[in-house]
């Protein structure tokens, strides 16, 4: 089982050096310069793997080498990484291009629908242009193929979550643009983003994780988990305390199946665990104030 208690990665480099390499990246590629702007932008994602403006920049590159399939990649780890507005926006306007240069056109429909969401107005006319152009394609529904290829997507996301933690972020947003029901991926999508910090997104990751119906209650017991350790972590003890409760009662639902973690002695342990914060939860908000 991967928690929110999970290390985060490290996140120290030198700013200078990183402006450096991707300013450096920047001119090769006005230069024309293609293989040394991706040298300099690889070097940029060497010093800070979560940076999304660096994939945005290799994958723009990547487009220009007519890479599509690569470039498609790192806009989608730009996507990923981007908090929603004008940068995200952009690697949406891009990868609907990268989409559109390899025939994917109901991807590239989805991707300008986003950006334009996300504040690209020019995704506007793409969209019109797109509708002359193939007849109003839509992605309204997932396919029976879309839902296989998510949860294909999510076991690969889940097996190299802790040593490649950009990759698999990038899968569950597929799996999620997929199958926007995806409660696998939004618990997976909340992990990373707990991982990497950003309380706010995690939470709003487990949030839709635990809306969707029906439930998988597995994921659901860890879901919880997870957001009642953030809300403790931020002070939210009521709040904390009504999450821990719920996965504690899962965990006594052998519908559930929760924890597993392979081994009796280790699920025994996390069940106690438990168990002392909700007992540390109640005594903290029973104190007089």
């Amino acid at each position: 089982m991967t928690t929110s208690d999970a290390a985060r990665p490290a996140s120290t480099f030198d700013p200078e050096r990183l402006a450096a390499a991707m300013n450096r990246g920047r001119a090769h590629q006005r230069a024309g310069e293609l293989d040394q702007a991706i040298a300099a932008f690889d070097e940029a994602i060497e010093m800070a793997p979560f940076y999304p403006t660096a994939y945005l920049d290799r994958g723009a590159t990547r487009e220009l080498q007519h890479q599509s399939k690569k470039a498609i990649a790192d806009l989608s780890r730009a996507i990923a990484l981007a908090e929603p507005g004008e940068e995200r926006g952009t690697a949406y306007f891009n990868r609907a291009l990268a989409q559109e240069s390899i025939g994917a056109i109901d991807r590239a429909f989805r991707d300008h629908r986003a950006a334009l969401a996300d504040g690209r107005a020019e995704a506007e006319a793409e969209l019109a242009r797109l509708a002359d152009a193939h007849g109003g394609t839509t992605v309204d529904r997932p396919s029976v193929k879309d839902e296989a290829r998510a949860n294909l997507l999510c076991d690969e996301a889940r097996a190299i979550l802790n040593r490649d933690p950009v990759e698999a972020l990038r899968l569950y947003h597929e799996a999620l643009e997929l199958l926007p029901g995806s409660q696998e991926a939004l618990h997976g999508i909340g992990i990373i983003y707990a991982m990497l910090g950003r309380t706010t997104a995690a939470m709003a990751a487990f949030d839709r994780s635990l809306a969707i119906q029906p439930q998988y209650l597995g994921i659901r017991a860890e879901s919880l988990f997870n957001r009642g350790m953030l809300y403790a972590g931020a002070g939210r003890h009521a709040e904390a305390l009504a999450d821990l409760e719920a996965c504690h009662a899962l965990c006594l639902d052998p519908d559930a199946e929760f924890p597993v973690l392979g081994d009796a002695a280790k699920e025994q342990q996390l069940v106690a665990s438990i168990e002392q914060r909700i007992a540390r939860l109640r005594a903290h908000l029973a104190r007089p104030r």
